[in-house]
């Protein structure tokens, strides 16, 4: 199994494309967010989002936070129960990269400040 090391190059090229296809600045919101709250549920993103005048449904930002989870890799996943909600904590780790990330590639649109 490789350390995180041989897996940092990987995994910001990853996150700077998907960065870099964000065209109305969600993305970038996203992780913004994820990144000063550091565990966080699909239900609570979404309402942070739409407190921050994003237009987006709660089952896309659940499909953004697994796409997160599962392609990037950058949050552990973490359910008690089959019927309970999933919370999704940043791997620290990662935290530096994702700063990086956002400093790196801009959005097309995006709002001036994210309110948390």
């Amino acid at each position: 199994m490789a350390n995180n090391g041989s897996r940092i190059p990987r995994i910001k090229k990853r996150m700077e494309k998907y960065l870099e296809l964000d065209k109305d600045g969600v993305r970038h919101a996203i992780m913004r967010i994820i990144l000063r709250v550091r565990t966080i549920t699909s239900e609570k993103l979404h309402k942070l989002l739409q407190k921050n005048n994003y237009n987006i449904s709660l089952k896309s930002v659940a499909a953004m936070l697994g796409t997160i989870a599962s392609k990037l890799g950058i949050l552990r996943i973490h359910k008690d129960t089959y019927k309970s909600t999933i919370v999704y904590t940043l791997k620290e780790e990662y935290a530096g990269l994702i700063n990086t990330c956002l400093g790196k590639v801009h959005p097309k649109q995006t709002h001036s400040k994210i309110i948390v």
